[in-house]
């Protein structure tokens, strides 16, 4: 039932079970598996919609959060009852670490996933999320690490080169950063699993470092092969901007607050483009609704790492 996507009645089985076998490992884990499953596959849809990464979210509101949080605990005592009987795989410290990720406990999901690489260092998958955790914790230089060793046992990764130029830039290592940026661009051009992060981050970057006109042609690739995804209307706004081409900044922010109209600074930026062209009563109208959407907690500080 659980390999088959079927978590409710593999829940309700597996509960069944261990009320007779209380002292089974294996059913305790199979629990915890099931019911962070579960998370994944209830929650995952509400939240990727929010513009962020299902196990990274930190936006999440209101009463998902809660529920979500509430099944990452069942799944972490599962775990846990489980090891009072007998020793965890990898695959069960891999999801245990899951667990304390979304209940933010980044420094235990980061013990319990070195455990499992200790285990099966060839997961390659498992050195991505190490990495993306180390970076969370700021340790960046270990969080290069474990993306190069991920990258060793999937060469070309893009997400992974991408996270390296992350890491740099929290070493404030610019020139490293934008060189891994542009090598997971040039990866990006030939792989099957297509990215607009790498363009983003690099655009970022050269903002970042008041060079709006480096940022310009790596956003204007991305735009055109990502046409739905906000921020990078949003910084190619911001670069145009930068370089007072304002007719281009105002389109391409009407059209990141078009496709995500609940994040605060685009409505903000948008607000001082208006106005700097004289459009003084949308102006006004975006200024309001920035100021709106601060006051209720908007997408506004959307999660920037590694995903």
């Amino acid at each position: 039932m659980f390999e088959g996507g079927k978590f409710s009645e593999a829940e309700a089985s597996t509960r069944q079970f261990l009320a007779g076998h209380a002292d089974s490992a294996e059913g305790h884990f199979l629990l915890g598996h099931i019911l962070f499953e579960e998370v994944h596959d209830r929650y995952a849809a509400e939240e990727k919609a929010e513009g962020e990464s299902f196990a990274y979210s930190e936006n999440t509101a209101g009463e998902l959060a809660k529920l979500r949080d509430a099944k990452a605990r069942e799944s972490l005592a599962e775990f846990s009852a489980g090891a009072k009987y007998g020793t965890p795989s990898a695959a069960d410290l891999k999801t245990l670490a899951f667990d304390y990720v979304l209940l933010k406990g980044n420094a235990a999901a980061a013990r319990s996933l070195t455990a499992a690489l200790k285990l099966q260092p060839n997961d390659a998958e498992g050195w991505f999320y190490l990495g993306r955790i180390l970076y969370s914790q700021d340790l960046f230089a270990d969080a290069i690490q474990a993306f190069q060793h991920c990258l060793k046992l999937q060469p070309r990764n893009v997400l992974a080169e991408a996270s390296v130029g992350l890491s740099y830039e929290g070493l404030k290592l610019t020139d490293e950063a934008a060189q891994a940026y542009q090598t997971a661009i040039d990866w990006e051009a030939q792989s099957d699993a297509k990215s607009p992060k790498p363009f983003i981050y690099l655009g970022r970057l050269y903002l970042t470092e008041n060079q709006p006109e480096k940022a310009v042609p790596y956003l204007q690739q991305a735009a055109v092969k990502f046409s739905d995804v906000p921020p990078i209307h949003e910084e190619l706004g911001r670069a145009y901007s930068g370089l007072n081409r304002l007719p281009e900044a105002q389109e391409e922010l009407e059209k990141a607050v078009s496709l995500e109209p609940d994040v605060a600074s685009v409505h903000f930026l948008l607000g001082q483009v208006y106005r700097k062209r004289g459009i003084m009563d949308k102006a006004k109208i975006e200024f309001q609704k920035a100021e709106e959407l601060n006051g209720t907690h908007s997408s506004d500080g959307r999660q920037l790492g590694p995903q």
